[in-house]
């Protein structure tokens, strides 16, 4: 499916790397060219809105970080280097599903056998891999020195809790962006897996956490706070592990920092009243 695919301008891959997690319903997903898609340059969520009341359709694409202007008016940050549009929405030519053992093709052309046929013949012929050269953002000294400031925000009372992050990158890089998917779906296997092209731009993706679902009038987000080693040698070793994060004091607290921030979030789409947390403190296995 991914050989397949790769010979597309436009494409979404997403796989859930066989985790059966609550609220999962796809297995793996492939939706491949473009029948009809947003091209705003302007009102990117009130084009969206309009593109998704316009197709009963499935409807693959992304919102990005740049709509922070348009939604909270909140204007600069950092560059944008990967230069993706601020959203992007398109009807697939083809949808390929896959769960268990059965294989669903969607097509606007009667042509499923071809597909098929295709998708078992397609080869990927890797690229000649080159040397990266990764660079930090920060030096080590402003990134202390960045430390210290936050801190003393934090002792003013300013803010009680900061994710602090910093960019790694490479200039003019090269890379053979499946076979470095595949790679990371081997190092990394989690259960929102995802392969995005729109033209020239490219979307890898490794991660555990749900960042919202909405179905019927209900949305659900799972964020993720908290992490430790894994034994995968020793189930006690592993599961004593497992009870040092449920009762890590940091842990925690960074827990609740997301999960307020979510709520947050949230209470200003929602229903007043309608923001509750259905679980706290979950910890779950990844390898």
């Amino acid at each position: 499916m991914l050989n397949w695919i790769s010979r597309f301008n436009i494409f979404c891959f997403l796989d859930n790397q066989e985790y059966e997690l609550p609220l999962n319903s796809q297995q793996c997903i492939a939706a491949a060219g473009c029948s009809s898609g947003t091209r705003s340059r302007y009102d990117h969520i009130l084009a969206a809105g309009e593109f998704v009341q316009a197709n009963n359709d499935w409807i693959f694409g992304h919102l990005g970080y740049g709509l922070k202007a348009e939604t909270l008016g909140v204007k600069g940050g950092p560059a944008d280097p990967p230069g993706f549009s601020p959203a992007f929405f398109f009807v697939p030519l083809y949808v390929v599903i896959l769960r268990d053992e059965i294989l669903q093709i969607g097509s606007l052309r009667e042509d499923h056998d071809e597909i098929f046929n295709d998708i078992l013949l397609a080869v990927h012929q890797p690229q000649q891999r080159r040397p990266i050269n990764i660079e930090q953002r920060m030096s080590r000294t402003e990134y202390v020195s960045s430390i210290e400031k936050l801190k003393a925000h934090i002792l003013r009372g300013d803010c009680y809790e900061i994710n602090f992050c910093q960019e790694f990158f490479a200039r003019d890089a090269s890379i053979d962006p499946l076979q470095t998917f595949l790679d990371l779906a081997v190092i990394s296997p989690n259960p929102f897996s995802a392969y995005y092209r729109v033209d020239e731009h490219y979307l890898i993706c490794a991660s555990p956490e749900r960042f919202l679902r909405k179905t019927g009038n209900r949305l659900y987000s799972q964020p993720i706070k908290g992490t430790i080693s894994r034994d995968r040698t020793d189930g006690k070793a592993d599961d004593m592990q497992r009870k040092m994060l449920q009762t890590s004091a940091k842990d925690r607290s960074e827990n609740v920092m997301v999960v307020d921030l979510v709520r947050n979030d949230l209470s200003m789409v929602c229903r007043e009243g309608t923001v509750v947390v259905d679980e706290l403190f979950g910890v779950y296995p990844f390898p």
